[in-house]
């Protein structure tokens, strides 16, 4: 017998565990152009926690010249306020195809380990809902 709720969390585990890797693969496929770009400033989200605390997000905001075309991108937000400065430079890789399209080279904590993770999470659960 399945266990209904295990393999709806597993699914959906699953589910985000394939985008995730599909995004972030996709970005690495693209995306090999390399570029460097310059801080121009630091964004900051807040968010409140279940507890009462807050915590804040550093988003670095990059420039970057393709072509003679200047683009502005967010980067991977950080928890670090200090980590970058205005001004910085950031290694980036971007499509030559379409430059819009970049990542920078540090984004590696978000996808690339949620992602699998995930997807372990999720086969596991999906498994485990045919055993419990």
């Amino acid at each position: 017998m399945m266990n209904t709720p295990a393999f709806i969390f597993g699914s959906i585990f699953g589910a985000f565990g394939v985008f995730a890797c599909y995004d972030y693969f996709k970005k690495r496929k693209y995306c090999t152009a390399p570029i460097n770009g310059t801080v121009i400033r630091i964004d900051v989200s807040s968010h409140r926690s279940e507890g009462g605390g807050v915590s804040h997000n550093y988003i670095p905001v990059v420039s970057y010249s393709v072509n003679c075309k200047k683009d502005k991108r967010p980067c991977l937000a950080v928890n670090k306020p200090n980590k970058y400065a205005i001004g910085d430079q950031i290694p980036l890789r971007y499509n030559p195809d379409n430059p819009e399209h970049c990542y920078a080279l540090y984004e590696k904590t978000g996808a690339a380990i949620a992602g699998p993770l995930c997807l372990l999470i999720g086969g596991g659960l999906i498994i485990a809902s045919f055993y419990i």
